[in-house]
């Protein structure tokens, strides 16, 4: 009987796979607050999550507790909170690894979307101005120094559009700080902050005071250990005083990017990564600072440590998109590869569980790979690529529109890039217009967004209809394209003259002067002639910027060539001249 009971329990073993999995009940409690109010509680928000949890709604002071059944050790989880028009300010808490005997307490935020778009509004504005003021003081610095090279001004105006691009994350980032939550240290330097005051932010947040405060929260921590039920809360103060600190130094670092100072920016970041190198955010960000300083090198051991330090699986995405990128701009091709495929894998395992909330990982993976496999010329793999991520971000803009209409404008001028390098006229045809009559409904709606990306589809889909000889076409949509960058440089002009002087040449210097010899119509010519002529003097005010500079060359060559045609027309006999016209 001994041996068959064996016998029936080794069947059922290798039924089984051979292990058996554990599971437990976890108890994830929680506390919702409104953000920046004194900790003043969200009453009635429902929270819910995957499957295999109760849902919940907050009680008067705003607490929550949801247990998980029969969970696995160290399965993600992604909390839904929902409460009229509140939006959780510190999303980033809504994804949680459920571990072993583990009974997980986080702090939520809460506040209308409305005011998260103001206070988003509020930083960007303060940073775009303090990157302009102080782009020009450093360029003001070079000139009166002599240090004003050709490789100088490239070196700022290179820093300078990295600031640009950066400056809507940084101003998100700034937006979700809880004043509530943060050390008197770091409110004092928001303080002057948003006040416009960088630099006596960034004093504020004395370097020396921070590190001594972090060294002294380790002892305390330490000590906390020797001690029992007093012990325990010393040790939660302490802990908190240290994650204080590295904020702090991470909080300083930021706004050192934005005022110039990239050493102290550096030391900063890691300052902040050798007190908590297991730190993930930390870590990710001194890779990509080093990244956008072109300090690949250096930037490399970080990025190799990110997917180790995730501490969710959507952060190991992330981290091998990050690494593949790296690898990419080494033209490391195929380290570049292995990296975003294994971060394809995990994002495609997510998505099969939760996929409202992971395709657009897989999307924006797949993203990833069509722009390696363009620049390797590997057209084949690239339309897969580009294809696939269309198809996921149309469905998911079925769902929300306004989250991911803009990826599939995007992804559809990829596409059309991708065809016409491949001369697939008719294709690049097809998804410019698609691209260009999604940012014009986008635009609608936020111009200020989306009016850039407009004037963009429109100049490609004119230099299209050129490499096709269709030149009334062409100078239809590139009036069109002018139009929309005079717009754009109305509002401001550092950030916009000089695309508008590229749109200016292409329809004069490339259009109307093929329209010329067309036509022999020389309203063709003085058009180009006042196009050129406007577009050299907008350059002539950007010296210290490299692409100015080169499209100032270009706009001169052409007016030389208009000018020796108007001197050759002047000496043709008058009947022929009026013939011409």
């Amino acid at each position: 009987m001994k041996k068959q009971i064996a016998a029936v329990l080794l069947i059922l073993w290798a039924t089984c796979g051979g292990t058996a999995q554990v599971h437990y009940t976890h108890k994830l409690k929680g506390r919702i607050t409104y953000l920046n109010s004194g900790f003043k509680p969200v009453v009635g928000a429902q929270v819910t999550a995957e499957q295999g949890a109760n849902a919940d709604q907050t009680n008067n002071q705003g607490e929550f507790t949801l247990v998980f059944h029969r969970k696995e050790a160290g399965v993600d989880v992604r909390l839904q909170v929902t409460l009229g028009k509140l939006v959780v300010v510190n999303e980033k808490e809504l994804s949680v690894t459920l571990k072993k005997d583990e009974e997980k307490e986080i702090k939520l935020f809460m506040c209308e979307k409305s005011e998260l778009d103001e206070l988003r509004a509020t930083y960007y504005d303060i940073s775009i101005a303090n990157i302009t003021r102080r782009f020009r003081e450093e360029s003001e610095r070079l000139r009166k120094e002599n240090k004003l090279s050709r490789e100088a001004i490239a070196r700022l105006e290179r820093d300078k559009q990295g600031l640009l691009e950066q400056a809507r994350e940084l101003a998100d980032r700034f937006a979700r700080v809880n004043f509530d939550d943060i050390s008197a240290l770091r409110r004092e330097a928001f303080e002057y902050f948003r006040a416009g005051d960088i630099k006596k932010a960034i004093e504020a947040l004395d370097f020396e005071t921070m590190v001594e405060n972090i060294d002294k929260a380790e002892e305390e921590f330490s000590r906390g250990k020797k001690l029992e039920k007093e012990g325990q809360k010393r040790q939660e103060k302490a802990k908190e005083q240290r994650l204080q600190g590295i904020e702090g130094l991470l909080d300083k670092a930021r706004f050192c990017r934005l005022d110039f100072q990239f050493d102290l920016a550096k030391k900063c970041y890691e300052e902040a990564v050798k007190k908590d190198p297991d730190n993930f955010d930390a870590t990710w960000e001194l890779a990509d600072f080093l990244y956008d300083q072109n300090q690949f090198i250096e930037a490399r051991p970080y990025y190799k440590k990110l997917p180790s330090l995730a501490d969710t699986e959507a952060n190991r995405v992330v981290a091998f998109n990050d690494l593949g990128n790296l690898y990419q701009k080494s033209n490391q091709f195929q380290k570049s590869l292995q990296a975003y495929s294994e971060a394809l894998k995990i994002s495609k395992k997510l998505a099969e569980k939760n996929p409202d909330a992971f395709l657009q990982y897989v999307a924006i993976t797949l993203n990833n790979l069509g722009q390696l496999y363009r620049v390797n010329n590997q057209f084949t793999e690239a339309f897969e690529a580009y294809s696939e991520v269309l198809k996921i971000y149309k469905q998911l803009a079925k769902k929300n529109p306004d989250a991911f209409l803009q990826y599939v404008a995007t992804t559809q001028n990829n596409l059309g890039l991708l065809y016409q390098a491949n001369n697939q006229s008719t294709e690049a045809l097809q998804a410019y217009s698609e691209a260009l009559n999604l940012y014009k409904q986008l635009a609608e709606k936020n111009p200020d967004a989306f009016l850039p990306d407009v004037a963009m589809t429109q100049n490609n889909l004119g230099l299209l209809y050129l490499s096709q000889n269709r030149l009334e076409e062409a100078r239809e949509i590139l009036i069109q394209a002018v139009t929309t960058q005079e717009q754009l440089t109305a509002k401001n002009p550092r950030a916009f003259e000089i695309d508008l002087c590229g749109r200016m040449i292409a329809l004069g210097g490339f259009v109307h002067l093929r329209l010329l010899v067309k036509t022999e119509d020389l309203t063709h010519l003085e058009k180009a002639d006042s196009l050129m002529t406007s577009a050299i003097n907008r350059l002539k005010k950007y010296p210290e910027v490299p692409r100015a500079t080169k499209y100032l060359n270009m706009a001169q060559d052409i007016k030389q060539k208009i000018d020796k045609v108007k001197e050759i027309l002047k000496k043709l006999p008058a009947d022929n001249e009026k013939e011409r016209k």
